[in-house]
């Protein structure tokens, strides 16, 4: 007599579900980069938790500039310092040329700033506006000067035309 065997697929096991809260140290970075930001002039900061409109981050971190390269300036200061601490970020765009819109995604926080012109055209808020605000006052801060930290003979934008 012949036996029959009889397919039986695998149980499915439940899939693993992502948190839809930040951790705090999602949170803590997000307020750590608007106080970067603030300390480097840039205004109108707003801090949008993502996590469950969005999925694959946490925050926005969103800010205005006076213009084009002020925007490029506080990307580039903000993605040196944490370069300095072995924290990379995964993406960067408008570094170069007068796009008025810099971003640097840190994964689980992601940075946008704009020239007044650019954050006006795109709306950024706007398209998020479900999104709950986190609340952020600036701090003064007693940071160095620019010439400071421009002075480091080891500074340099590795993402830019080289050592100059």
């Amino acid at each position: 007599m012949e036996t029959l065997l009889e397919y039986r697929p695998p149980h499915p096991s439940p899939l693993p579900t992502l948190p839809t809260t930040p951790s705090n140290e999602s949170s803590d970075l997000a307020l750590e980069f608007a106080q970067m930001i603030a300390d480097k002039q840039g205004t109108d900061i707003l801090i949008l938790d993502v996590a469950k409109t969005l999925g694959i981050s946490d925050y926005f971190v969103i800010a205005s500039a006076r213009n084009p390269r002020h925007a490029q300036a506080v990307a580039r200061s903000l993605d040196l310092t944490l370069k300095r601490r072995g924290q990379l970020r995964l993406n960067l765009a408008g570094l170069e040329g007068e796009s008025g819109w810099a971003l640097l995604d840190f994964n689980t926080v992601v940075v946008h700033v704009f020239s007044g012109e650019a954050r006006e055209f795109y709306g950024l808020e706007n398209l998020w506006v479900d999104a709950p605000q986190v609340p952020f006052t600036p701090v003064e801060s007693t940071e160095a000067s620019d010439e400071d930290w421009a002075s480091d003979s080891e500074e340099s934008f590795p993402d830019s035309i080289g050592n100059l």
